[in-house]
């Protein structure tokens, strides 16, 4: 899996309209650690 910028703006998109992390997994075809850890450093980073 690599992260391209869509699929980072996916993410945080989902996160920020309300979607659990294992929501997002199941949305987006992640898994849940996955999903976790990249949110976990976007939202550090910002």
């Amino acid at each position: 899996m690599t992260w391209t910028p869509l699929t980072i703006r996916r993410l945080v998109l989902l996160a920020d309209c309300g979607f659990s992390i294992r929501e997002i997994a199941f949305l987006t075809g992640l898994r849940r650690t996955q999903v976790a850890g990249k949110l976990h450093r976007i939202r550090r980073s910002s």
